[in-house]
C-alpha cells in the first residue's frame, strides 16, 4: 500500500476529501465523497467510494473506486 501511495501520489498537493456518506456496519466502513488535490500543476476533482474493513483494530482490506477515466482526462487537460 506504501508503494502504491507512493507512485499514486507524486506530484499531488493541497489534498482535500468532502466526505457525503458514510455507513458503519459490523466490520466495515463505507465512505462516498469527492477528492480534490493539484496534480503537476492541474485541478483535479473525482467521485470516490471505498469499503475499510476491520479486525479489532488492523485493516484487513480496503477498496477505492473511481473512474480512472474521468482523472486521465483532468491529467491531459
Amino acid at each position: 500500500m506504501l508503494e502504491f501511495m507512493a507512485k499514486f501520489g507524486a506530484g499531488m498537493s493541497n489534498p482535500h476529501y468532502e466526505q457525503t456518506l458514510m455507513i458503519e456496519k459490523d466490520n466495515m466502513l463505507f465512505v462516498e465523497g469527492t477528492e480534490n488535490y493539484t496534480k503537476n500543476g492541474r485541478q483535479i476533482s473525482i467521485p470516490y467510494a471505498g469499503v475499510v474493513e476491520f479486525q479489532g483494530d488492523k485493516i484487513i482490506a480496503w477498496r477505492d473506486y473511481f473512474d480512472l477515466k474521468s482523472l486521465e482526462k483532468q491529467l491531459a487537460g
